[in-house]
């Protein structure tokens, strides 16, 4: 979580973490 979190943070900078973010939220909430 530590990395993924990270890795959304400089995305989200560059505007690409709403997708990235989106997709990770996604898996997550498949899995539950």
């Amino acid at each position: 979580p530590t990395e993924s979190g990270e890795e959304g943070k400089e995305d989200e900078k560059k505007g690409e973490g709403s997708a990235k973010n989106r997709h990770e939220t996604q898996s997550l909430l498949d899995k539950g």
